[in-house]
């Protein structure tokens, strides 16, 4: 420590001392200690201070506080700028009624919650000051000034017994008045150690830099006051007789100085922390040198915050500190292209009970941005509806996480919460009912436990019936004819976690002794005169066979999908229910498809509007065809570059690779939907660009609305894109919808719409973004038939094969939907019913307010010879994308099988595809499986045979750093997203592919928790 002494003032007036404090008492230990050593005093670094009302502690006023940082607000330090020396000066005066405090004293700076971390001391800090000392308070001084007093009457009555004496006590009594009352007592300069305090304050003490002061002035105070009574002596004539008088009273005043100057001289008795404790600052000025480094990203313009000032306390409250005047400002510069990174993976959660509302989920409250620097963050759930719900109160379903921060576009991720395994098997069915014959089959209805199956088997445990139980429970199951009359049954329930119920006996009626009708068997055709009409007549027959064998005259009615009657002869193309009715019996119903006759007129050529792109971007052709036809664009060797769909009014957007090249012929023709193709037209790519092009960013943008209907999405889009040099370009962007119109970022509703780039200088480029609602588990969606539709050829060769379609099906809520249908071919084509060769086709079947669902048919050519060898297992040639956007595979199988990959550990269908005419196949997995998942592939002949599975992985999400990004599973457990556990002994289990992955912890600074056995009391203290 350095110090530099200054004389000491004479006497000012007495300051006024009466001040109101808050004062605060802990009972228990305080785990903090100050230690005096001869340079610094010190505090636990990184200390957590407890939080009570705030301390009045300042030891200024009128603080003000600077810096050399020469920044201003037009003036700024850049982000990753390196480190800089800063010093901050503080300064302040005496306050105007000083309040003694209690606890160790320091200069003090806060720093800025943005800048923790990249702020340091550099070096002591300085401090100048004078300092006042209220001696009242000091018992000792009080002793000498008592003392002195009686010594001073002493010296009086001396005088009055020896009046030809004289006594000059002014020396003795200036000394003395210096250590009456308040006092400032002169002043000095001194260096502490500046030491970090959790990243949040920069201290340093003050005490003993004070305590040299004081030593060093009280020093001179008292040795002068010693001198002068030592050598204090009478004059006149009376002198000797008052000299003797005077050396029995000066012993008593000196002893009183000796018991302050003698412990003060050797540092010892503690009478300096008496002096301390009695003494405040006067004006003050502090220095107090730092580091600062410029963050690597700074998320807007940001002006730093330091306040600085002097301080008595027990505990340096950052909160408290920051509250002072003394403030002064470093002004950093903001980056212009920060975004939030959104978290990878599904957040989980799991409820108490299946049903509860309970759940809670462990959310980051701080994210990356793409800087690399974590950016503290709000978060708000909301369901699929769109509504907020509480953490804490979550039931099972699907939710949504959208994390915002200041300065920043909000980033969402998926919250999945589920019940935990039910394991409670559903009541036993109750069966309401069983009608039917052996002719035409048995009808079980009754009720079960909701959305359960419902599986009914013979006396012998054979499964001769299924079905599905609605919302409210109700079920109706079919059997066959051969289960027989008299037959025992028995009818269990199974609900969705696969628990099953105890079995209700039951059993088929006896036949009728009467005969009953036989329905007839196989579909009746009908055809329309043209595409589009209605006026198809049906022969129909008008007698029918009964049980036996004799001719029944029966009338009939023609009912369409949704049970109106409509006329024989007014039929349009489509699947109808032919009802007949005779006296006596009960009805019976036939299958009546409809379809138009086959169109075989070639559409026009197509008109080509435009070709534009490079060969960096690819290119993009546009134009106008037969409305909803398949455009084909060839290159000059007659290979596919290109092909895309004519919308209603026969527009066409078709895009081509970059590899087609420059001034490259191509051929464009248009396909109907009954594989009619038009002339060819010709076109050719344009030349490339003398100067560099802007690179189109590869893949689709994608985002999320709130809730289902809402037009409120915002696409994250980037400000600069790369051109073919390689050189970054700041880009403008539009959003179009399909029709060309321009839709504001933060009003898009569900759909796919067109980003186009811009940069001066530069074509334009664009990119797909797709935005979609929210998954709503809530909201039914029609349930796919299962197993594949099979039919037969007349003969081979034949295309007249008719196959039955449903004209209803189950949604997820057992409500009955009436659905449309249409087949296609492997390559997408409509085929009319009844027009069916032998291969592999499509049904979808569509329903308003539904999404479409698929089911496979397959048609044989008779034969003796049955084909019954399986083809060989499929290929996976490549697997690309990510849970996020969903995983594509390509590969090749049999031509003209049916690819269809599942779990292998559920059986569960994930997606299925037709292997086109050279074997090669491309097939979309549903969004949610997990990197890293183990899934197999088949492939399926039209005979209905099914090849070894081929099984294989979704690739790893890619690391960077070491951190590997993305949710760990294992493979697919009950879900295509669930998540298996590794055994006890830390093998992997069967067929599963097990991941590990190393977390590296990046320690941003350390936390230190201050634990008090008891609560603070605070009092108000009146002095």
């Amino acid at each position: 420590m350095e110090m530099q002494k200054k004389k000491a003032p004479r006497k000012k007036g007495k300051v006024i001392t009466k001040r109101k404090v808050l004062s605060a008492t802990m009972s228990g230990t305080l785990l903090m200690t100050s230690v005096i050593i001869p340079t610094a005093y010190s505090l636990l670094s990184n200390q957590i201070t407890a939080k009570a009302a705030a301390l009045n502690i300042d030891l200024l006023q009128n603080i003000t506080s600077s810096n050399n940082s020469g920044t201003t607000t037009s003036n700024r330090w850049a982000s990753g700028s390196g480190t800089r020396n800063v010093d901050f000066t503080i300064a302040g005066g005496a306050l105007a009624n000083v309040a003694l405090l209690s606890g160790p004293r320091y200069a003090v700076l806060t720093i800025p919650q943005e800048l923790r971390g990249y702020v340091a001391a550099n070096g002591n800090t300085s401090v100048t000051t004078n300092i006042t000392i209220d001696f009242n308070k000091v018992a000792l001084i009080n002793a000498i000034v008592s003392a002195g007093d009686t010594f001073v009457a002493g010296v009086a009555t001396i005088l009055g017994n020896n009046p030809l004496a004289s006594i000059n006590l002014t020396e003795v009594t200036t000394q003395l008045n210096l250590l009456k009352g308040s006092q400032n007592i002169g002043g000095g300069t001194f260096t502490s150690a500046t030491t970090l305090n959790g990243n949040s304050v920069l201290s340093a003490p003050l005490n003993d830099g004070m305590g040299a002061i004081l030593a060093q002035n009280v020093r001179t105070i008292l040795e002068n006051l010693r001198t002068a009574v030592s050598n204090l002596s009478a004059t006149g004539l009376a002198a000797p007789a008052a000299n003797t008088a005077l050396a029995l009273i000066k012993p008593a005043l000196i002893t009183a100085i000796d018991n302050v100057l003698v412990p003060l001289v050797n540092g010892t008795g503690g009478i300096l922390d008496l002096l301390l404790n009695a003494s405040a600052l006067g004006n003050t000025r502090i220095t107090i040198p730092t580091k600062i480094t410029a963050p690597p990203s700074i998320q807007s313009n940001l002006d730093a915050r330091f306040v600085g000032s002097a301080v008595q306390t027990n505990l340096l409250d950052v909160d408290v500190l920051s509250g002072a005047d003394g403030a002064s400002y470093v002004y950093l510069a903001g980056d212009v292209n920060l975004t939030l990174v959104a978290p990878t993976g599904n957040l989980t959660a799991t409820t108490s009970a299946v049903g509860a509302s309970n759940a809670t989920a462990t959310i980051p409250t701080t994210l990356k941005n793409n800087a690399g620097t974590d950016v503290p963050v709000t978060s708000v759930i909301t369901n699929s509806s769109g509504t907020p719900v509480t953490n804490g109160q979550l039931s099972a379903g699907t939710y949504t996480v959208t994390y915002s921060a200041a300065g920043y576009a909000n980033v969402t991720q998926t919250l999945v919460v589920t019940d935990p395994a039910d394991t409670t098997p559903p009541a036993a069915p109750i069966v309401s009912g069983v009608t039917g014959n052996i002719t035409n089959g048995y009808t079980v209805t009754g009720t079960a436990e909701p959305n359960s199956t419902i599986t009914i088997k013979n006396g012998s445990g054979t499964t001769v019936g299924t079905g599905t139980t609605d919302g409210s429970g109700n079920y109706t199951v079919t059997l066959p004819g051969s289960v027989g009359p008299n037959a025992p049954l028995n009818v269990t329930a199974t609900d969705s976690s696969g628990n099953v119920s105890t079995p209700t006996p039951t059993k088929t009626p006896a036949d009728p002794v009467s005969p009953v009708l036989v329905a007839p068997t196989g579909n009746l055709t009908a055809t329309t005169s043209a595409v589009g009409a209605s006026n198809a007549t049906a022969t129909i027959p008008t007698t029918l066979k009964n049980s036996a064998g004799a001719d029944v005259a029966v009338t009939s009615v023609i009912t369409n999908s949704s049970g109106t009657a409509v006329t024989n002869g007014n039929l349009s193309a489509g699947t109808y229910t032919v009802t007949y009715t005779a006296a006596g019996y009960e009805d019976v119903t036939q299958t009546l498809v409809v379809s138009d006759p086959a169109d075989t007129t070639a559409p026009d050529a197509p008109v080509v509007g435009s070709v534009t792109g490079n060969s960096t971007n690819g290119y993009t052709v546009t134009g106008t065809a037969e409305p909803n036809s398949t455009i084909t664009i060839k290159n000059n060797n007659g290979d596919t570059v290109g092909t895309g769909t004519t919308d209603g009014s026969g527009n066409y957007t078709v895009t081509l690779p970059g590899s087609v090249g420059s001034n490259a012929p191509l051929n464009v023709t248009a396909t109907d939907s009954s594989g009619n193709v038009s002339d060819p037209t010709s076109a050719t790519t344009p030349a490339d660009p003398v100067s560099p092009v802007l690179v189109a960013p590869t893949g689709n943008l994608t985002t999320t609305t709130s809730k289902k209907g809402a037009a409120d999405a915002t696409a994250s889009l980037p400000a600069t894109l790369k051109d073919s040099d390689g050189k970054t370009v700041p880009v403008t962007h539009v959003i179009t919808n399909s029709t060309g119109t321009e839709v504001p970022n933060g009003k898009l509703s569900a759909g796919t719409y067109t980003v186009i780039y811009s940069a001066e200088g530069y074509a334009n480029v664009t990119q797909t973004l797709v935005v979609s609602d929210p998954s709503n588990p809530t909201s039914p969606v029609l349930v796919a038939p299962t197993g594949n539709l099979t039919t037969t050829t007349s003969k081979k060769g034949a295309a007249d094969a008719t196959v039955s379609l449903p004209a209803t099906l189950k949604d997820s809520d057992g409500k009955t939907v009436p659905v449309t249908h249409v087949i296609t071919n492997s390559t997408g084509t409509e085929v009319p019913n009844s027009k069916l060769s032998a291969g592999t086709y499509t049904v979808t079947y569509s329903a308003e307010g539904y999404a479409n669902v698929t089911q496979t048919l397959v048609v044989s050519d008779p034969s003796s010879n049955t084909d019954t060898t399986a083809p060989n297992a499929p290929t996976v040639d490549s697997v690309t994308g990510d849970s996020g956007s969903g995983y594509t595979v390509n590969g090749k199988g049999e031509p003209g099988s049916t690819i269809t990959v599942k779990n292998p550990a559920t059986g569960e269908v994930l997606g299925t595809a037709v292997a086109g005419v050279d074997g090669s196949y491309t097939l979309k997995l549903p969004l949610g499986i997990n990197p890293g998942t183990q899934v197999s592939v088949t492939a399926t002949d039209a005979s209905g045979n099914t090849s070894e599975p081929t099984l294989f992985t979704t690739p790893p999400t890619t690391m960077n750093g070491g951190m590997i990004n993305g949710n760990m599973s294992t493979n697919i457990g009950g879900k295509h997203f669930s998540t298996a556990d590794l055994p006890a002994t830390g093998e992997a289990n069967a067929g599963w592919l097990s991941m590990v992955g190393t977390v590296l912890l990046s320690l941003f600074g350390a936390m230190f928790f201050l634990t008090l056995s008891q609560f603070f009391r605070v009092t108000n203290v009146e002095f």
